[in-house]
């Protein structure tokens, strides 16, 4: 017995809830694969203020002010020079921006699509895909099913797109590595997002609701060590190069309370973004740089463009291009206006040959 659905979705992050949310609006049935049970611990993320509007159209602007994610004022910048510069959202039409618990805000989204009657198989992957005129046919364990669209939304994994999208375009070899912090006598409370140059990279810190502060060194894999010389000792080393991070942490009497962890932060895309049956919503079509501070809002603008498509509106691969390009612009923009090592590999890599 076969199961079958307008769309099936692989992944049950941002990109692919708010897509099936949206699907599901438009009267469509959808199925959701998370191989995942449950939601595990992620890093934190930031939200712009530019986010609101999505979370509403979506329908869930209300749950996510429930959940008591921090709100943020605003970003202070060391870049380009020794004097921080401060840019506050008081001015912004859509209000504050937000530091966000991400296993919270994916939970949330998740339950939205179960009450919006989307299908979702926790704990569960598709497999074996076969492609025929009426769709795709795919197993999950020893369950068959059929769907006229496959929407991949399993991040840098990118499970179904690697094998239809074509070739990827890998443009740095970026890694983050994050530890996080506590303030011995919880006086950090500070929400403002922070971002620091300096010679091989570039940090970024950021307090999250439960009172943990994140604090990420942003390079190239090749400009590391090797890994298991990467510690909390080499972290406060390379912390001593910064100002007002350094200074924050200094002045909140801020503990290390985790190893150092590292993860891929490169930039790159695929060719395509969308067949005749298939699309890839977030990052499994394109990731982009940390330093533009797009992530999950990416994944929900995306995810709204991928609907509209979905449900006969404007083209999807015209819409993705102009992110992309968007996206390359603000990239060079920002890198370039960082010039006091500008002879230092990680920067030379990113400024017009």
């Amino acid at each position: 017995m076969i199961r079958s659905f307008d769309a099936a979705i692989i992944g049950g992050g941002p990109a692919g809830s708010a897509t099936a949310v949206g699907l599901a609006k438009r009267g469509l049935k959808v199925a959701l694969f998370e191989k995942n049970l449950g939601t595990p611990w992620k890093i934190g993320e930031s939200l712009p203020p530019e986010a609101r509007p999505l979370l509403q159209k979506l329908g869930a602007w209300e749950r996510f002010c429930k959940d008591e994610h921090l709100s943020s004022s605003g970003i202070v910048s060391q870049w380009g020079g020794h004097n921080p510069v401060e840019k506050d959202y008081i001015f912004n039409p859509n209000g504050s921006g937000w530091h966000v618990d991400r296993s919270r805000f994916e939970s949330n989204l998740l339950e939205l699509a179960q009450h919006c009657s989307v299908a979702i198989f926790q704990g569960k992957e598709p497999e074996k895909f076969d492609f025929s005129n009426s769709g795709h046919s795919f197993s999950v364990g020893a369950e068959r099913f059929q769907s006229d669209w496959i929407v991949d939304c399993s991040g840098r994994k990118a499970q179904f797109a690697t094998s239809v999208s074509g070739p990827y375009q890998k443009l740095d070899a970026m890694v983050s590595i994050f530890v996080l912090f506590r303030s011995k006598d919880k006086s950090d409370v500070d929400a403002r997002t922070f971002v620091e140059s300096c010679e091989d990279g570039w940090w970024y810190s950021a307090l999250m609701p439960s009172g943990v502060r994140i604090v990420a060194y942003q390079t190239d894999q090749d400009l590391l060590p090797e890994q298991e010389s990467i510690t909390n000792n080499w972290i406060d080393l390379k912390l001593e190069q910064t100002s007002k991070i350094s200074n924050l942490l200094s002045q909140h009497s801020c503990k290390a309370v985790s190893a150092p962890r590292i993860v891929s932060a490169h930039a790159g895309r695929f060719d395509c973004f969308v067949g005749k049956t298939w699309i890839s919503v977030g990052d499994s079509a394109m990731t982009f740089d940390p330093l533009s501070g797009l992530g999950s809002y990416k994944a929900l603008l995306m995810a709204s463009a991928a609907v509209e498509h979905l449900t006969g509106g404007p083209d999807y691969q015209q819409f993705c291009e102009q992110l992309w390009t968007n996206f390359l612009e603000q990239r060079l923009s920002y890198y370039e206006s960082e010039k006091r090592w500008h002879k230092h590999a990680f920067w030379k890599r990113r400024r017009l040959k």
